[in-house]
């Protein structure tokens, strides 16, 4: 492998003082280097890449600037400064796939109390025994629909803010292609 079979890494500098080594130096020196989304990416790439050369012997792993390497960076990551700032994070297992805010959870519990509170409706295929068309239900007792329009205003609240919170993310939706990169961030955020 030499220099110029690689691409260019937006956080990374790649030399190769002999055939078989390669200096990889984190390039985020005003971070500590710390490991932001695109320095894993960067990372995982070049492993890939590198893994594939048989003729390498070593890969020597450097921080540019006064640190190897400060950790995760949570200020510099969109999703990490996302949930600094409160904004929650609804995962859908099917597409696989995160979005900021927790909408889906609010408008669900606004569907469900809305539909509670609606009024009686009877059901016309519903009859008694007697073949009498069946009467509507009752209607709910008002304590129980005043605390159910409570209930109701608080999800709108949540909902209104939840939206606020998504439009201050980067980010809009993140496509999970290595799980465990974003567990413990998905594990704070989900809702």
């Amino acid at each position: 492998m030499t220099v110029r079979d690689l691409p260019e890494y937006a956080t990374l500098l790649i030399e190769e003082p002999d055939d078989d080594i390669v200096l990889v130096t984190m390039n985020r020196p005003e971070r500590l280097n710390a490991i932001s989304a695109q320095l894993m990416t960067d990372l995982q790439d070049l492993t890939r890449r590198v893994d594939l050369d048989r003729t390498l012997r070593a890969v020597v792993l450097t921080g540019a600037g006064r640190g190897f390497c400060a950790g995760a960076d949570l200020l510099g990551d969109p999703i990490e400064t996302a949930a600094l700032a409160g904004v929650r994070w609804s995962y859908d297992h099917k597409s696989q796939t995160a979005t900021p805010g927790a909408l889906a959870a609010c408008e669900a519990k606004i569907a469900d109390l809305t539909h509670q509170l609606a009024p009686p409706v009877a059901d016309p295929d519903a009859t008694m025994l007697n073949g009498q068309p069946a009467p509507p239900p009752p209607p709910l007792p008002e304590g129980t629909a005043a605390k159910l329009r409570e209930e109701l205003e608080a999800a709108k609240q949540a909902l209104e803010a939840a939206k606020e919170l998504a439009s201050r993310s980067e980010v809009r939706t993140v496509q999970i292609l290595q799980r465990h990169h974003f567990s413990s961030a998905l594990q704070r955020m989900s809702t």
